[in-house]
């Protein structure tokens, strides 16, 4: 039986909850709004059926079970970002791009 993987987006929004302790800063982040952040979190939470977050005076606090998922995904993020980084040699893409002034009239 294999089971559906959470969104990519929703992953994203949780990591950056999880690493600023905030919607609002996570939102700034991801340039989308704090309510796109909240829904996503609300949703990943239904989807495992676990809570991950729980208010915190004005910011958020990651649940036993939402650090124990916020290590594991931000390790998932960091494997990808390394994939990312190997399957582009730096000789392939140059960073430098040169131009030639044009001449004056």
């Amino acid at each position: 039986m294999s089971l559906r993987l959470p969104s990519l987006n929703a992953l994203r929004a949780f990591e950056a909850v999880g690493r600023t302790g905030s919607i609002k800063a996570a939102s700034d982040e991801l340039s989308v709004s704090p309510t796109v952040v909240s829904r996503h979190i609300r949703k990943l939470q239904l989807d495992l059926n676990v809570a991950l977050v729980a208010a915190h005076g004005r910011g958020l606090l990651l649940t036993a079970a939402g650090e124990a998922f916020h290590a594991r995904v931000t390790r998932a993020f960091d494997i990808l970002r390394q994939a990312n980084e190997d399957v582009r040699p730096a000789s392939r893409w140059p960073t430098k791009m040169f131009v030639r002034p044009a001449a004056e009239p």
